[in-house]
């Protein structure tokens, strides 16, 4: 499976051929797209652009430039091995909320998803949504860690649980992951009745 991605990787043009990578290497369980239109290009514009300079480089040096693990190992004074770690690294930082809507839905409909679930009651939320473990946020797992030892295991806890005894930042940053975690998930048909 491995070979087969990569040597994919060399047939496909970029962007095609990271959003290809992320989904056979299954990093992200949402589904790439496939025609491009020019706000996913811009929503993959975006997610890069939020990369440090050595990971935009070596994505630059590998999807753009197609070269090998070994090539760009050699500029680092690296193994190829080595720039192959690095390399799923930044295809798992990619593939994590919040840059992978960026990718999946584009640059201004990942934006209007997010603004809608700012706005959006939280007693009208979808069942999967609301569902949804709290081991999906990407907060800390200390954070993580006092939401289950206070009970809370799925978001709607969170939202139900007006007693919550963690610091003020803390929530603030619980509730933007759950935000943006409703724009993921968000079925199509409820962000339409906006």
């Amino acid at each position: 499976m491995k070979n087969l991605a990569r040597r994919k990787l060399v047939e496909k043009e970029y962007p095609h051929n990271i959003l290809y990578t992320i989904e056979k290497m299954r990093r992200s369980e949402y589904t790439m797209p496939q025609n491009l239109t020019c706000d996913i290009c811009d929503g993959i514009e975006y997610a890069m652009s939020c990369l440090g300079q050595r990971e935009k480089d070596i994505i630059r040096r590998r999807y753009v430039e197609r070269k090998s693990f070994d090539d760009i190992g050699s500029t680092y004074g690296i193994t190829g091995n080595r720039i192959s770690q690095i390399d799923r690294k930044i295809l798992c930082k990619l593939s994590s909320p919040p840059l992978v809507g960026y990718l999946v839905y584009g640059k201004e409909s990942f934006e209007n998803r997010l603004h809608m679930c700012k706005l959006e009651n939280m007693e009208t939320l979808p069942e999967e949504v609301l569902n949804k473990s709290i081991t999906e946020l990407w907060v800390s797992i200390n954070i993580k860690r006092l939401l289950f030892r206070i009970g809370c295991k799925t978001i709607k806890d969170i939202l139900q649980d007006d007693y919550i005894k963690i610091d003020k930042n803390d929530y603030k940053e619980v509730l933007e992951c759950i935000q943006v975690l409703m724009a993921l998930s968000m079925p199509e048909s409820f962000i339409g009745k906006k």
